[in-house]
């Protein structure tokens, strides 16, 4: 399990790509789940991380502070959308 220490929270990530031997990398593509949601519900939902990846996409995704594998705080203010981008 990948995680990145971020504001004192360890941020669960993962990292997709089938990029083929020699094949030109695009930038990658970030993406963020919904209010409720986490890198584990997302790709069941809707299977974009692998798609996007299997079309030579290099995707990030991560879970957000409180969502999936992701730490918490218990402060009111490290939920805010400026906290949380």
């Amino acid at each position: 399990m990948p995680v990145e220490r971020v504001r004192g929270i360890d941020l669960h990530y993962q990292i997709e790509e089938e990029c083929e031997s020699g094949g030109e990398r695009t930038p990658p593509v970030v993406i963020a789940h919904g209010a409720l949601g986490s890198i584990a519900h997302s790709e069941a939902f809707t299977g974009r991380a692998s798609r996007l990846a299997a079309r030579g996409f290099r995707v990030v995704s991560y879970d957000a502070r409180g969502h999936g594998r992701t730490g918490y705080t218990l402060s009111r203010e490290h939920y805010h959308f400026d906290e949380l981008a």
